[in-house]
C-alpha cells in the first residue's frame, strides 16, 4: 500500500529540512553532519499515528510533529514549503542554523515570495505540455498504418514516455482522461503533492479545467 499523500508530503518536508541543515552544519563546522539520522522528538513528535506516546525527549517531554504545521503554514500563505525551507537556509548568516519554527515566520515568507511561481507561469507550463503532447501524438500516428497501432496505443506511448518533460500532475491528467488506469494510479500520489504545493495557483489557472475535482479535493485535505 502506498503512503497517504499527506504523510508523503510531511516526509518530504522533513527530508528537505534535514538535507539543508546537514549542508549548513557541515559548512560551518567542517565536519560532515549526521543531523536527522535518528528521530528528533522535538520536531518529529513523540506520538504514533494513533496518538499514543512512543518516545519522549531527554527531559521526558512530549511534542506534536512540526512538519504538518510547516505544510499548513505554507499552504495558508500560498508558498511552496520546499522553497520556504531552502530560502530560509540560503539567507541565514552566522553559525546558528534555522530551526523548523524559523521557517514559519514573516521573514521566511518574504524570502520565499520572490521565487513563487505565478498563475501565468502555470498557464505557460500547461500550454507547453499540451503542445508537446500534440506534436508527439501526431508524430507517432504513422505507427497506426505501419505497425497496426490503435489511436489509444499512440496516446499510451506518449503518456508513458519518461523522456518527455511532463510533470506528474500532467501525466496523471493524460492517464486519467484516456483511461490508462495503472499509469494514473502510479502518478496520483505525486500529482496530489504537486497540486497541494501551490493549490491556489492551480485552482486559479487553466489547470483547474483539466484536473479532476477529486484530486483537487484530496490536495486540499493534505494541506488543511
Amino acid at each position: 500500500m502506498l503512503p497517504s499523500p499527506d504523510s508523503r508530503l510531511y516526509a518530504q518536508i522533513r527530508e528537505t529540512y534535514v538535507r539543508e541543515r546537514r549542508v549548513f552544519e557541515s559548512r560551518v563546522s567542517g565536519v560532515k553532519s549526521s543531523y536527522g539520522l535518528k528521530p528528533i522528538p522535538k520536531w518529529d513528535g513523540t506520538e504514533d499515528n494513533l496518538g499514543r506516546a512512543v518516545r519522549t525527549d531527554k527531559y521526558g517531554r512530549n511534542y506534536k510533529p512540526i512538519w504538518p504545521k510547516i505544510a499548513s503554514f505554507a499552504s495558508k500563505n500560498e508558498v511552496d514549503p520546499f522553497v520556504l525551507i531552502k530560502n530560509r537556509f540560503l539567507n541565514t548568516r552566522g553559525p546558528r542554523p534555522p530551526e523548523p519554527t524559523d521557517c514559519m515566520c514573516q521573514l521566511a515568507l518574504d524570502l520565499c515570495k520572490q521565487d513563487q511561481i505565478s498563475v501565468d507561469d502555470l498557464n505557460k507550463k500547461l500550454y507547453q505540455f499540451q503542445d508537446i503532447f500534440q506534436k508527439e501524438a501526431e508524430g507517432r500516428a504513422h505507427y497506426i498504418d505501419k505497425y497496426g497501432w490503435t489511436p489509444e496505443k499512440v496516446i499510451d506511448s506518449v503518456a508513458r514516455d519518461l523522456t518527455l518533460p511532463f510533470s506528474d500532475l500532467y501525466r496523471y491528467y493524460l492517464a486519467s482522461v484516456n483511461g490508462i488506469v495503472d499509469l494514473a494510479e502510479k502518478h496520483r500520489p505525486d500529482a496530489i503533492l504537486e497540486y497541494a504545493r501551490f493549490i491556489r495557483g492551480y485552482s486559479e489557472s487553466l489547470w483547474s479545467s483539466i484536473i479532476p475535482s477529486e484530486l483537487a479535493n484530496e490536495a486540499a485535505i493534505v494541506v488543511s
